[in-house]
């Protein structure tokens, strides 16, 4: 089966039994209902029936057979009204479990790391969320009203059966052993095809995603019908796995239709012997036949279900691994109080890699005091935004210690630890939500003048002003409808709104004009103020004027000092500087 299942039942168990009181009206209710709307009412209709054919006609035949009328419709009536107390139950508990497996997928979601998202479609993980969902609702519909119904209806019909005749009752439990070994022993049969349709969907769901998300590169280079090729490739696989799946979906009906037309007919046969034989009555034939059909027709509806059901699985198998893979990145079982308030850092014989990869960092340490601001040259690949992820805790270290203000980040909690750090991607990232919300989201009891003060200090609240719903404006998925510009403006107001006592910038000005970035870096310079400031650089004059430089190579630190020292060495730095084109290093 698959690869997954048991890990997805013991997910789908551990949020039903957080609702024992619905769960148990739900199974008592629809049992009641049977019992007294099918059973019941067929009981009574027998009596109807036999009071009809075992007299002539008369008033008092009549009489009998218009109370056990009567009776029947009754008895129906009490299972209606147990069949929606039935359903409310379901209602109540299924509504409150998928709100809860939604959040639990979001918290596990959350928790991973960066290299996770780093390696996953993000349209692929909202599918596999959604599936995962709503394969809850699917199988659990299946538990109650293919699964419940069916045994219930099973026990009931051979109750009856039994007490018309026992030979009756021993062929239906015959037949219905015979028929759930069937679907037992098929159904890792179907779940594996299931689970190759699953897989083959998220695939086209992710190549999709990926396609729209770059719509603009598409009709840039002209490559369309590459890119539709391309995606033609995995729709033809999911056809193909769809068709295997439902191929043999068809080939097992066929079989389990035949083997119910073979038992019921064999039943029917035999009654009609035991009534020539005077063993039953007209009522009670009709009371068989109406058992067979009932019995017949929920076990047929058990087995497609079943094949539902195993779709569902199937579904759910992709979120069920995400959420037992374990977190890369991880919280201390006990964590430290924060101590972090002035910002020095301290790296200690640091060593990381990516995924086992080649070493990035080896034996490195580093120490910067509380308050000085540093800048990181280097060529791409020389390891600075990876300090800026470790710092972080983006990815955990191989071997070392970083520390910041003494204090060991992993001691502490990931939310703790960027609390204390306020960091400027070089392509921020935006909310589709308003302007005030994405400013705001650094510091959540911000007030409107806080807002505004920020944005006027990012030199934001320019354009923010200059728009007709001002700072209600929604910005797009991603921040699409503001220029590059005014992006890392917001995202500029949004550090200066947290006010952390240990600063990142990654190119923080890069996506400005000349006269916004004038304005900023000197906004930064009053930022900077007895903060702890890390920034890189690939244009060495944006850190020309910061307390100290460091060089960087493969990982290592090659040169360390401020902008005149360095230029005076006549190293690598002052060959960057020397070979800068347009401002950046090449």
């Amino acid at each position: 089966m698959g690869n997954h299942y048991k890990s997805t039942f013991f997910l789908f168990w551990n949020a039903l039994k957080k609702y024992p009181k619905s769960t148990v009206t739900m199974f008592l209710s629809f049992a009641t209902a049977f019992i007294f709307a099918d059973f019941g009412f067929a009981f009574f209709m027998k009596k109807v029936i036999d009071a009809l054919s075992l007299q002539t006609v008369s008033f008092s035949g009549w009489q009998e057979a218009s109370l056990y009328l009567l009776m029947g419709f009754a008895s129906m009536l009490i299972g209606i009204i147990f069949f929606r107390i039935g359903d409310w139950a379901i209602v109540y508990g299924q509504a409150r479990i998928m709100a809860d497996l939604t959040n639990h997928c979001f918290a596990v979601l959350t928790k991973h790391s960066y290299t996770f998202f780093s390696n996953s479609f993000t349209g692929s993980l909202v599918a596999k969320t959604r599936r995962f969902v709503r394969s809850f609702e699917a199988m659990h519909d299946k538990m109650i009203y293919a699964l419940w119904f069916s045994v219930v209806k099973a026990i009931g019909a051979l109750v009856v059966l039994s007490w018309l005749h026992p030979v009756l009752g021993l062929m239906m439990l015959g037949w219905i052993v015979t028929y759930v070994l069937m679907i037992v022993v098929l159904l890792p049969y179907q779940l594996r095809r299931d689970l190759d349709n699953a897989t083959s969907d998220t695939k086209v769901t992710g190549q999709l995603a990926d396609a729209i998300t770059g719509v603009l590169n598409i009709k840039m280079f002209g490559t369309r019908d590459a890119e539709r090729n391309n995606f033609d490739t995995y729709v033809q696989r999911q056809r193909r796995a769809r068709s295997r799946a439902w191929n043999f979906k068809t080939v097992v009906d066929g079989c389990k239709a035949i083997s119910m037309m073979i038992i019921e007919f064999c039943i029917m046969y035999y009654a009609l012997l035991l009534w020539l034989n005077g063993g039953l009555t007209v009522g009670s034939l009709v009371l068989i036949q109406s058992m067979l059909l009932m019995l017949v027709q929920e076990l047929w509806s058990l087995a497609r279900s079943v094949a539902e059901f195993t779709r569902a699985l199937a579904d759910a198998d992709e979120m069920t691994s995400i959420i037992m893979q374990p977190i890369e990145v991880q919280d201390p079982d006990v964590p430290e109080a924060l101590r972090i308030h002035t910002g020095s850092i301290a790296f200690s014989d640091v060593q990381f890699s990516y995924q086992g990869g080649a070493p990035i960092l080896q034996n490195f340490s580093l120490e910067i005091p509380a308050g000085q601001r540093v800048g990181l040259v280097g060529h791409s690949g020389a390891g600075k935004s990876t300090l800026f992820k470790l710092v972080l805790r983006f990815a955990d270290l191989q071997a070392g210690t970083i520390s910041i203000d003494g204090q060991d980040i992993t001691t502490i909690t990931q939310n703790d630890l960027r609390r204390s750090i306020s960091y400027v991607p070089q392509d921020p990232i935006l909310f589709h939500r308003t302007l005030f919300e994405n400013i705001s989201y650094a510091k959540h009891d911000a007030t409107s003048q806080h807002v505004m003060q920020a944005s006027l200090q990012a030199h934001a609240h320019e354009f923010i002003s200059g728009l007709e719903k001002g700072y209600e404006t929604l910005v797009g998925e991603r921040g699409i409808k503001l220029s590059g510009g005014e992006r890392q403006r917001i995202a500029l107001a949004r550090v200066m709104l947290k006010d952390a006592p240990l600063l990142l910038l990654d190119e923080a000005t890069s996506s400005l004009d000349s006269i916004s970035e004038k304005y900023i870096q000197d906004n930064l310079e009053t930022l900077m103020k007895g903060r702890t400031v890390l920034a890189i650089a690939h244009r060495i004059s944006t850190i020309s004027q910061m307390d100290r430089i460091l060089v960087m190579h493969k990982g290592q630190i090659v040169e360390d000092g401020n902008h005149q020292d360095l230029l005076k060495k006549n190293g690598v730095y002052a060959d960057l500087w020397n070979h800068q084109v347009n401002g950046f290093i090449q």
